[in-house]
C-alpha cells in the first residue's frame, strides 16, 4: 500500500500550531491516538531525528457525520510521525514534522 505525506502548511509559534489543529478538529467528539514503536537517533550533541508509529481514531460528532452508506463515524488512521529535533537552552524541541499516513484512511462503524 503506498505512504501518503501530508502536505499541510509550515507552522511556526504554539498559538498557530494549536490554532490548525483546533480547526481540524471541531467536526470530532473526541480523537484517540496510540503511539507504538519509537526511534530515536542523537546527532550532535544538539540534534536529534525520529520517527514515532501511531494509529488514531477520530469519533465524528453526530451532526457531522460524513453521508456513507455503511453508517460509519469513526474515522481511523495509520501513520508514523518523522521528526527532526533540536536542543535549546537545554530543551529538545521539534524543529520539523512530517506525517505520513501508512495506507488509507479508513472510515468504521468500531
Amino acid at each position: 500500500m503506498p505512504e501518503q505525506i501530508t502536505q499541510n502548511p509550515v507552522l511556526y509559534g504554539l498559538q498557530n500550531i494549536t490554532n490548525a489543529i483546533s480547526g481540524k478538529t471541531e467536526e470530532f467528539s473526541w480523537t484517540h491516538h496510540r503511539y507504538g514503536t519509537q526511534y530515536i537517533a542523537i546527532c550532535p550533541p544538539t540534534s536529534a531525528i525520529s520517527v514515532t508509529y501511531l494509529k488514531a481514531s477520530h469519533f465524528f460528532l453526530l451532526d457531522t457525520v460524513p453521508v456513507v452508506e455503511d453508517g460509519s463515524h469513526t474515522l481511523l488512521a495509520t501513520g508514523r510521525y518523522e521528526d527532526t529535533w533540536g536542543k535549546e537552552n537545554g530543551t529538545w524541541k521539534i524543529m520539523n514534522r512530517n506525517l505520513v499516513y501508512i495506507g488509507p484512511l479508513i472510515l468504521s462503524t468500531a
